[in-house]
């Protein structure tokens, strides 16, 4: 059997703890990648010990140091670089791929030449691996496929997002031809491959989970939006980079609704959680993404009238925007669990 050859880069701040965990998980894969390229950036941990003990033994792995702290965006773009694959894979440090992942990919891949990436879907793990169940996102098909780029759309259109950013699988030269990750986007980076490509070239979908995603407020993505100000200049820049004249008509107006509606939800969410901003902050939030709908303006208007129940109020209204079909498959899985 011939796959296409794929390389895996790895970017690297002061994850020790479970670089050996994962480029294990990423070594010991049924079709190996042709190389593991591991961007060290300036670790202060004992990360680069740990990897240069496993290039000993897995002959695959390759340890590139950056001499300053670059960020990850330009750690990845620094390995891709240098990497020699047909496809390019970009995992988190402390997640994990499962058996099968690059073999079931790359089938894919080699199966429809035409698709710029291949995506699975995933399972979150806690920051000492405890099973926190699925990672909810959209499954666009019933049994491993390719959607073309009309497909890819209407999939979104009708879903949301259903590319994980730790199980896709880029062709290099769909990668190279939007530029690689934009550092100017911070933890969008991803997602700007991840909306572009798809609609560009189509993708491949995989409905089986194939990797762990450790959710953590320390990850990149969390901590880089961890607040009201930093969260809201990393979604309006993505909706910036969106509108840009390279990607003129690649985005419909629908699209785009669906985007930020997911994308106001999810920081609203997040906001909450962490209770990382006041009543206030959230109206003005929900405000300036919203589109205009009447639910945004009475939740905003709530807030300031009943500032000491935002909390109830703001569960309410997430609750609210979670589309029917996500609510019927939670209670379904609520009485599986039963």
């Amino acid at each position: 059997m011939s796959l296409p050859s794929l390389s895996v880069v790895m970017a690297n701040y002061n994850h020790a703890r479970f670089l050996l965990e994962s480029l294990e998980a990423l070594a010991r894969q049924s079709w190996p990648a042709r190389e593991i390229l591991v961007v060290d950036d300036a670790s202060t941990d004992d990360s680069v010990r740990v990897v240069e003990d496993l290039s000993r033994r897995y002959p695959a792995i390759r340890l590139l140091r950056n001499e300053r702290n670059l960020g990850a965006a330009l750690s990845f773009r620094r390995g891709a670089e240098q990497a020699r694959g047909d496809c390019l894979f970009f995992p988190a440090a402390d997640d994990r791929v499962l058996p099968g992942f690059f073999e079931k990919s790359l089938a894919l891949l080699d199966r429809y030449p035409q698709a710029g990436l291949c995506s699975a879907l995933a399972a979150l793990i806690g920051l000492n691996g405890e099973d926190l169940g699925p990672c909810r996102t959209p499954a666009p098909l019933d049994a491993p496929g390719y959607l073309s780029p009309a497909a890819a759309r209407k999939a979104f259109e009708r879903r949301g997002n259903w590319v994980v950013t730790y199980s896709a699988i880029y062709r290099r030269e769909a990668y190279r031809e939007l530029g690689g990750h934009d550092p100017a986007l911070g933890p969008t980076c991803d997602g700007l491959l991840n909306f572009v490509i798809p609609l560009r070239h189509g993708a491949c979908f995989i409905p089986e989970r194939l990797v762990l995603w450790r959710k953590s407020d320390a990850g990149y993505a969390l901590k880089s939006s961890a607040d009201w100000t930093s969260g809201l200049a990393v979604i309006e820049g993505l909706e910036r980079r969106l509108a840009a004249p390279d990607l003129a008509g690649l985005f419909t107006p629908r699209w785009l609704a669906v985007w930020k509606r997911q994308a106001l939800r999810t920081f609203l969410y997040e906001l909450d959680r962490r209770g990382a901003a006041g009543p206030e902050e959230l109206a003005a939030a929900v405000l300036r993404l919203s589109d205009g709908r009447a639910a945004d303006r009475l939740y905003a208007a709530a807030l300031r009238r009943l500032p000491s129940a935002a909390r109830g109020l703001t569960k309410a209204y997430l609750l609210s925007q979670r589309p029917p079909a996500e609510l019927w498959r939670d209670a379904l899985g609520r009485l599986g669990a039963a």
